[in-house]
């Protein structure tokens, strides 16, 4: 099965015979299987054992030899994906039918992704120039799927300017046992000998969100991997040129006795991942994006207005998102005074809240898979004192101190003209750029977040005889209010930092712009009630929430991806 709407098939040409290609690729395999095992990670050999077989291809019987093996990789893996995966992620098994010219492998991960992966590599190897058209009998659909990608050893365009040595360079390199070597760039069509192999890679990959990733991951490495393995394959035939097939299996049986014993060693060898050795506590603006935006929300109500309007929104969004073990828990709520909470040292009173969103259910599934429970556990401070507020969320069991997010706000009774609101220094003045929210406005929503009891081109208000906005209705109309938002994060986790700035920029609008709508579309509910009224809301609502977290039943966004095939399902997550 390919995932893909095309897939690639590699060609890699080679000054050998095929019969010596047999012999230098097991040889290349067994090294590289010694230099990459040491310190718990590496090659674990299962099983070898001759094979006859009808099911490889149908219609032909193949004879060979079959080799299992496992593949312990941890510490060979980029940090991020040490950090978000569990240890059976990294634990690959291979099995490999080889007969010779024709060999087919398969990798899967039986222990975490199960079915929902495997990788099969079909080679076939011809005396040819890689000119034939069909060497590995694809259907008609996959041929007309097919994009073919030659590789020459000569070429060293798909390699990293690490993989290029002088002792594995062909260019360079001279074979002392049959003169073949300091390659020219013409040399397929001079030289003899000369083969071809043909490599066909397909993938099955079923984790939605996360199919195209791999593609593409794949899509980018096979060549360099294919065109490094080989360089390196045909710089040794020194070494394994005057070996039988005899010696290159006592070769490989020694080898997998090895194997067994630098797989418990101390020492890690080869490839190593160590970008967690990084310095990752390096200085940190107070906003890692090299610029940042502050969002200005413009509503038709007046801020003492707002105060009650927010506060009932929050209330009962809490309400409709809990359930099912999900949702939100209030922990403590109270008055405060204090002059830490402001960048400026002003002095504030108002009330402090604190809550934790249980929100696993609410993620999209691929993350679910990937992350454990803690990741879904996110404590949220904020400190109301009105027009001033300040929220800061964290993720104390899993991210610890490597994720905040800060979110300031500020209500003021103007047309969003403040230049500077929020009174941030001049540096992130210099990074800032200034989003525009007006709740008539529904460019940033999603057809699902549109309703005719919340949209405000629709909605009249009984009490207040506000709404039916128009569209300049923020020039003509009174009350008008605008809520600034500055969103700064801190997320330290290499190779995330500008995926999770990205996805809160594109979150964000959608966000603000949803919740606002609402808290004035529902005006009529709230628009009678004191603060004091409020604050009974909030208590009554409290407990609520402890009792509806531990029902059955699931309320709100429920994100069931997981539930349903992943090639037919489009997540409509939404944040908040």
């Amino acid at each position: 099965m390919v995932q893909s709407k095309y897939f690639q098939e590699y060609r890699i040409l080679l000054p050998l015979e095929v019969t010596e290609y047999q012999r230098g690729r097991l040889y290349a395999v067994a090294e590289v299987s010694k230099n990459e095992t040491g310190g718990g990670d590496g090659v674990q050999v299962v099983k070898q054992e001759e094979f006859t077989s009808e099911m490889l291809k149908p219609g032909e019987i193949l004879n060979g030899t079959y080799t299992y093996k496992i593949y312990y990789s941890k510490s060979k893996s980029p940090w991020v994906f040490r950090k978000l995966l569990p240890d059976t992620a990294f634990i690959l098994h291979e099995e490999c039918w080889n007969a010779y010219p024709y060999c087919k492998t398969v990798i899967t991960n039986p222990d975490y992704m199960k079915e929902n992966f495997h990788l099969t590599i079909e080679s076939v190897h011809l005396a040819d120039n890689g000119e034939t058209e069909n060497a590995l009998g694809l259907s008609k659909e996959l041929l007309a799927k097919r994009e073919v990608v030659m590789i020459d050893i000569y070429d060293d365009s798909f390699l990293k300017q690490s993989d290029i040595t002088p002792e594995a360079d062909p260019r360079i390199f001279k074979s002392k046992k049959t003169g073949r070597g300091e390659l020219t760039e013409d040399w397929s069509t001079t030289t003899k000998p000369v083969m071809c192999c043909y490599k066909v890679v397909k993938i099955q990959f079923k984790m939605f969100g996360f199919q195209r990733f791999v593609e593409g991951l794949c899509q980018r490495q096979y060549p360099r991997i294919f065109s490094k393995f080989n360089r390196e394959t045909f710089c040794s035939i020194d070494k394994w040129y005057d070996m039988t097939m005899d010696d290159i299996r006592i070769f490989e049986e020694e080898t997998a006795e090895t194997l067994k014993k630098r797989i418990k060693d101390v020492e890690k060898r080869g490839t190593i991942c160590d970008v967690d050795d990084i310095n990752l506590n390096h200085p940190i603006n107070d906003c890692l994006y090299a610029r940042f935006q502050e969002y200005r929300i413009l509503l038709p109500l007046a801020v003492d207005e707002y105060q009650r309007a927010q506060l009932y929104a929050v209330a009962e969004t809490s309400k409709n998102e809990t359930g099912g073990g999900d949702g939100v828990q209030v922990l403590k709520q109270h008055r405060f005074t204090s002059d830490k909470i402001r960048p400026d040292g002003q002095m504030l009173s108002g009330m402090y809240t604190s809550k934790i969103y249980h929100s696993k259910s609410k993620s999209p599934w691929m993350f679910r898979k990937l992350l454990p429970d803690a990741a879904f556990i996110l404590h949220e401070e904020c400190w109301n004192a009105y027009p001033y507020c300040k929220t800061i969320i964290t993720n104390p069991e899993y991210m610890r101190e490597n994720f905040y997010l800060t979110i300031e706000s500020m209500h003021l009774a103007d047309r969003g003209g403040s230049h500077n609101a929020l009174a941030l220094n001049s540096d992130l003045l210099k990074k800032r750029e200034i989003v525009m929210i007006d709740i008539y406005n529904d460019s940033d929503l999603k057809p699902t977040d549109i309703t005719p009891e919340t949209d405000p081109r629709l909605f009249l208000s009984k009490r207040t005889g506000r709404g039916k906005l128009t569209a300049d209705w923020s020039k003509n109309t009174t009350p008008v209010m605008c809520c600034y938002k500055v969103v700064q994060v801190q997320f330290k986790m290499f190779g995330w930092q500008r995926i999770v700035e990205r996805m809160f920029q594109l979150q964000y609008p959608r966000i603000f712009s949803k919740f606002n709508r609402e808290a004035f579309c529902w005006i009529d509910k709230w628009y009678d009630m004191s603060m004091d009224d409020i604050r009974k809301l909030e208590h009554e609502t409290a407990i609520m929430l402890t009792k509806r977290i531990k029902d059955p039943e699931q309320r709100g966004i429920v994100c069931d991806v997981g539930d349903r095939p992943a090639e037919a399902t489009k997540s409509d997550m939404s944040i908040g």
